[in-house]
């Protein structure tokens, strides 16, 4: 499925923080909030900021604005060799599960421009 869906954090955050609650009492609180129709297949999607970074699988790592969740927009993204399948973000620095090509470090300082700096196979 090529569409990335966001839902209201705040809900997931209960479901996971409150263990007694169970999502068939949330009932109607949960719902889709807004979508971005990626150009490849959104594997996995992290959250920092106002930013959601989309593993896209053939695009490599897609970055998109999420301050208004109603409306993402793209930000930027970084193409990778192989095929992005997840994605972790510490501080400035995006960590890139890319199959076929191991890990590939990005600097994602500015989002509109994620840069290469290094990489493990």
């Amino acid at each position: 499925m090529k569409i990335v869906y966001l839902l209201v954090f705040a809900i997931f955050t209960l479901l996971v923080g409150v263990p007694s609650l169970e999502a068939e009492e949330l009932g109607p609180n949960l719902g889709l909030i807004g979508s971005y129709d990626t150009d490849s297949y959104a594997y996995r999607v992290t959250i920092s900021g106002n930013y959601t970074y989309v593993a896209d699988y053939y695009d490599g790592l897609v970055i998109l604005n999420i301050e208004d969740p109603a409306n993402p927009t793209f930000v930027g993204k970084y193409n990778t060799d192989g095929y992005a399948r997840c994605v972790t973000i510490s501080g400035n620095y995006a960590y890139v599960a890319d199959s076929g090509y191991g890990l590939v470090i990005l600097n994602i300082e500015n989002p509109a421009n994620p840069t290469w700096v290094g990489s493990y196979d």
